[in-house]
Parts: structure tokens; sequence; C-alpha cells
């Protein structure tokens, strides 16, 4: 994705299509606490330029997992900050910080393991990460960390309540912990298509 070139006329065409999304943004937004927040607004802005970046991506050099990934993340996050839902809560820099850091360490992995190629320098050979033990790996992870969620903040699932109401995941989460928990659990669904099928539930 880094190494796309740019071609004018293709800039001055994606720049105008994002420019004149961003003036509908008090048009698209529904009024809230967030339609005037500035952290909401800039992440309608780069959540806008992201997605729009994928899309020239995918264009360019076909599907890759890190671009259908940045394209489905970003174009839900920009879509969030529409806020549709009157339960969404006034948006800051927390928000901000983790809406951006952890897509970017996860398009950064995903890049990674689809272009860069390691030398080692004495041997001179490739190092190839086996895509199934890879996989195997990933899971052995999420599983110790949702345990560990679970056990330390009880498991949502037998959390029981007024069935008519919805229960809140928020009591459910571990600072830090939940967040890597999300990323793997994204990596496992971008992966997927590339391991054996006795890795994946048959449909």
């Amino acid at each position: 994705m880094f190494n796309i070139v740019l071609k004018k006329q293709n800039i001055i065409q994606y720049s105008f299509f994002v420019i004149f999304i961003i003036l509908l943004y008090p048009i698209l937004v529904f009024d809230s606490i967030n339609k005037t927040n500035p952290i909401n607004f800039m992440m309608y802005i780069v959540s806008l330029v992201i997605f729009v970046y994928a899309i020239y991506s995918i264009k360019e050099k076909n599907i890759n997992s890190y671009n259908i990934f940045l394209f489905g993340f970003f174009i839900a996050l920009f879509f969030n900050t529409f806020n549709l839902s009157s339960k969404q809560f006034e948006k800051d820099l927390n928000d901000f910080y983790l809406f951006l850091v952890g897509p970017f360490v996860v398009f950064v992995i995903l890049y990674i393991s689809e272009n860069v190629k390691f030398n080692k320098m004495v041997v001179r050979t490739y190092i190839k990460v086996d895509v199934n033990t890879f996989y195997i790996g990933i899971i052995f992870f999420y599983m110790i960390l949702k345990l560990y969620i679970g056990l330390s903040v009880g498991f949502r699932v037998f959390e029981y309540g007024d069935i008519t109401q919805i229960q809140s995941g928020d009591k459910f989460k571990v600072s830090g912990i939940s967040g890597l928990a999300v990323t793997f659990q994204w990596m496992l669904l971008i992966f997927a298509p590339y391991v054996k099928r006795k890795y994946i539930p048959k449909s």
C-alpha cells in the first residue's frame, strides 16, 4: 500500500470527493453531543481519508488482507461518527487514540506478512512463517486472553439479568487486554481464508 504511485489526476479526483464529503458533515451527522465535538469531527475526517485510500489501494493493487481490513474497519468507524444511536457517549481523546493506534498495529502486521521478506545476514535465507502454525498461535493466545478476561471480570455468557434488555459489555472489559484480544480476533478473521479448512468451522 505504501508503494502505490498516486497519479495527479487521481489525487485531484479523490481530493475533491473527500472535501465534498467533509462539507456534508453538518448534514450527515445526527444531532447529538458529538455533532459539535472536535474529536468526532477529526475521526470523521481521518476515517474518511483512510477508507477512500483503501478503495484506491484495492483498485490499484487488487484485494489484500491489509486494504480489506482498512476498508472494513474505517468505513465502520466513519459511519460510527454519524451518531446513529442515541446510546453513544461523547467521544474524547482516548477514543481517538484507541480507534487509531490499535488498527494501525493490525495494519502493519498484515502489511508486513504480505509484502516484507526478511533476510538473515548469516545464512542468507528467507524467514518463512507457516500460516497454519501462525494461525494456531493466534488462536492459543486469543483463548488465553479471553480466559484471563473471564476470570478477572466474569464471563458475559453467564451473566443473568433482564432478558428484555441488552447487557452492556463495558463491565466485562480489562483495560489493555480486551483491546489486544479484539486485535487477535480481527487477525483470526482476516487470516481465515489462508489456512487449512480444518481450522475453520464448516458452514
